[in-house]
């Protein structure tokens, strides 16, 4: 008992308030110790063994206190550095050089930096306990709660770029970053504001460089603009230019191959259709016509070039009243019209029909004039042959002035065509037509009976030749003269001409007094009936002929037809007309003989 108590002897600051508790204890069981002596029961065994139980206890307890100790030593090493990193905390959240506030999870200010203070322009303590909503402008405050409940819904960071308002009432531009805290201050938010002055300065310097610069390039460009117009302008004025040289030329070649064509080939129609096409390739038009004026005061389309955007007019045949006088006078000097749109310019209701049934919505019209006197106006040198027109479908078209020129050139080729084109039918006509009687002359006859021939052996079908000779002509031209003669050829002629009626057929001067007809595909039936009505239209002319039994003038016939062999020559068609020619003669004369003859 006394090596125990030795522990707990000195001074007792020196020992912890564990030790003096376990010294008083001591001192309690020996005083207790003291007092058991005295009772005759306890036994000194007994004592001992108390007190062995009791140092037993007593060095548990040493044990757990030096254990405690260590636990206690671990601990304040702990506090200490706890009290370290707080300060370190503290220090950077004191002199960071961004605000930086806490608060709880309803803006209300828990702790706040210098920083902050400065931003806002009050004293740091004035702070505590404000909503920071106090310090966001009054326009802002509603997207600020809403920012703020969101930031309260999650545990993400979130920036928002915005504006507080300082004690001064000037808004600060800042840049605020907030996040939820982590357990065990959940309900906390920390906040970092950053000035955004500064930055707000460059960025408005950045503005007013790039306004600046943007005005530079504004500038430029519109000197860029401005010169690039002038060279497109002089590019343009160069580009038309050019065309008007190209189109020129083009014009140039047409006229050359017109007239080209003019000299090498006398087909009107191919020299008319070459023409129209080529124009219409030209001008760049939908349509280019021909339309020729008939006699019996229609128009007709002669030949055409079209594009597949518009209807073909070819063969078509107009009879409108829309041709006055006055308008055929101004075709007649030369006139050009030029009509860019239909329904702008003053025209005829009945012309505006016409033309809109054609698609037509603007046309060029240059007159074809012929130096011959009109019948309508023989005072007048020239009349209109037809006209030369350009079609634009569907849209309005500008017609130019160099066109109107080309087309008035290209016109005058064409009259002068036409007019190559009319000497050169007329001097073939007088070559196979006899002069006298306007039938088919002797040669016309022969080249044409020839061909019939050759078609109708190669065909196999029939092939009619009708001769006819005037009866006593030898006596009427002595009694009535030469001239009295001719007429009577003339007559005689033209009752032929109007029996003999169809294309193929053909009425010719066979010689003298005698004519002929060529009648391919008919059979000897139809041309001995043909035979029959002529030789009747005859005498119901009643021609006199004092001299003849009949004492008017008669025609005797001799028909034949035959269906071509290989073994067969013309010659023999014409001989066996011939004889059955003379054998009407034999039998009285005015009658018709048909071969084989029936004797």
């Amino acid at each position: 008992m006394h090596h125990i108590n030795q522990r707990f002897d000195g001074n007792s600051r020196d020992v912890d308030p564990f030790e003096h508790s376990i010294h008083a204890a001591v001192q309690r069981a020996e005083t207790l110790y003291s007092m058991l002596q005295t009772v005759p029961q306890f036994t000194p065994e007994l004592c001992s063994k108390a007190l062995e139980g009791l140092h037993l206890t007593l060095e548990e307890l040493q044990v757990a206190h030096e254990e405690l100790q260590v636990q206690q030593e671990a601990l304040a090493e702990k506090h200490e550095q706890v009290l370290l990193s707080h300060q370190r905390y503290q220090d950077l959240f004191e002199f960071s050089p961004e605000g930086a506030l806490v608060t709880d999870g309803n803006g209300l200010i828990l702790a706040v930096n210098q920083a902050f203070a400065h931003l806002i322009g009050v004293p740091q303590h004035w702070l505590m306990g404000k909503p920071l909503a106090t310090f966001v402008p009054l326009d802002r405050r509603g997207r600020f709660r809403h920012w703020l409940q969101q930031v309260q819904e999650g545990a993400h960071t979130n920036r928002w770029e915005t504006c507080l308002q300082r004690r001064d009432q000037v808004n600060l531009p800042v840049s605020i970053s907030v996040r939820r805290c982590q357990a065990p201050y959940e309900n906390e938010l920390w906040w970092a504001v950053q000035d955004r002055r500064d930055r707000h300065a460059a960025e408005s310097a950045i503005r007013m460089a790039q306004h600046q610069l943007e005005q530079k390039v504004q500038e430029r460009t519109a000197a860029l603009t401005e010169a690039n117009q002038r060279l497109e302008s002089e590019i343009a004025a160069r580009q038309q230019a050019e065309q008007r040289l190209e189109f020129q030329a083009q014009q140039e070649r047409l006229l050359q191959a017109m007239a080209q064509r003019i000299r090498s080939s006398l087909e009107l129609d191919q020299v008319l259709t070459a023409t129209v096409e080529e124009i219409q390739q030209l001008l760049k038009v939908d349509r280019v016509l021909i339309l020729r004026f008939q006699a019996d005061s229609t128009k007709t389309v002669a030949t055409e070039a079209h594009t597949n955007c518009c209807q073909s007019l070819l063969a078509q045949t107009f009879r409108e009243p829309c041709f006055s006088g006055q308008v055929l006078a101004h075709y007649c000097q030369r006139g050009v019209r030029a009509i860019a749109d239909i329904m702008a310019a003053d025209l005829e209701p009945c012309l505006v029909e016409t033309l809109s049934g054609l698609n037509v919505r603007a046309l060029l019209v240059v007159p074809i004039l012929q130096e011959e006197p009109s019948p309508a106006d023989p005072g007048q040198k020239d009349r209109v042959w037809g006209l030369l027109i350009a079609h634009h479908c569907h849209t309005p078209r500008p017609w130019h002035d160099h066109e109107q020129t080309l087309l008035l050139r290209l016109s005058t080729q064409v009259s002068i065509a036409i007019q190559q084109s009319a000497l050169h039918t007329e001097t073939q006509r007088l070559t196979v037509v006899d002069s006298l009687t306007q039938v088919a002359n002797r040669r016309k006859f022969d080249t044409y009976l020839h061909r019939m021939w050759k078609q109708h052996l190669r065909d196999q079908t029939p092939l009619a030749l009708m001769l006819a000779d005037i009866d006593f002509f030898k006596l009427y031209n002595d009694t009535y003269g030469h001239q009295g003669g001719d007429r009577c050829l003339q007559t005689i002629a033209t009752s032929l001409k109007q029996q003999v009626k169809r294309p193929q057929d053909i009425v010719a001067r066979y010689g003298g007094e005698e004519f002929a007809a060529i009648l391919p595909q008919t059979n000897l039936a139809g041309a001995q009936q043909l035979a029959e009505t002529c030789l009747a239209h005859i005498q119901s002319l009643n021609l006199p002929h004092p001299r003849s039994p009949l004492q008017m003038v008669t025609l005797s016939f001799g028909v034949v037809s035959l269906m071509p062999t290989a073994g067969q020559r013309v010659e023999d068609l014409v001989q066996m007309a011939d004889q059955a020619l003379y054998e009407a003669k034999a039998k009285g004369r005015n009658q018709v003989v048909t071969w084989p003859i029936n004797r």
